[in-house]
């Protein structure tokens, strides 16, 4: 899963246009497209502005030693409640 999955799938779960993001945001449809797509690197700025615009915080993790708890696991339960 990569941050342009979680960024469709948080705007899926509330119910939004890339029109009323891009709306919302002030960022480009284009953009939001492509960063959703992963067809262009997005910076991170962008990625939080979009997450933020949606009530949504990008929260990264250092990967646990142990390798129990890993960045990848966290992101999706914090943002779409999903276990991967």
């Amino acid at each position: 899963m990569t941050l342009g999955d979680v960024v469709r799938q948080c705007r899926c779960k509330k119910g939004w246009s890339v029109r009323m993001l891009s709306a919302r945001s002030g960022i480009a449809r284009s953009t939001i497209t492509d960063a959703e797509r992963g067809q262009r690197a997005t910076s991170v700025p962008i990625l939080v502005e979009l997450l933020d615009v949606m009530g949504y915080e990008l929260i990264v993790v250092r990967k646990a030693k142990n390798g129990k708890q890993t960045q990848k696991r966290r992101i999706a339960e914090a943002v779409i409640g999903k276990t991967l």
